[in-house]
């Protein structure tokens, strides 16, 4: 058994270019006025790892380039694809247009568990 050095991971990592090019899974995910910067980090580096298509940052929402994001999002911020929408409403009704489903994720006073709802297509 050989111990694995920095460099070793470096060399083995893919690189950018690599990353942009793999298939990703068709799921975007929007975020609205998301006040926290390492929040927003934690949902590139959560959507890098799985492959998420792209994200939509809307009104207050940080976006990159800003410090804050890129240490916590650990580079995520570079290779999943992005894109800023002033008005969340923009870009839902373009995405319905295009044949999306919309799924909204929130808190409230009555919530469900995501795995049990029962998920169908309604205009």
């Amino acid at each position: 058994m050989k111990k694995v050095t920095y460099l070793d991971l470096i060399n083995a990592s893919p690189s950018l270019d690599d990353i942009k090019r793999r298939p990703r899974r068709p799921v975007r995910v929007l975020l609205n006025n998301v006040r926290s910067l390492y929040n927003v980090a934690s949902i590139f580096r959560t959507s890098d790892a799985v492959g998420i298509e792209k994200i939509y940052l809307c009104g207050i929402t940080g976006r990159p380039p800003r410090a804050e994001i890129h240490k916590a999002a650990l580079g995520a911020e570079q290779s999943v694809p992005w894109e800023y929408y002033e008005n969340p409403v923009e870009i839902v009704q373009k995405l319905k247009a295009e044949g999306h489903r919309i799924v909204i994720l929130e808190h409230t006073d009555q919530p469900q568990l995501y795995h049990k709802v029962s998920y169908s297509i309604t205009s």
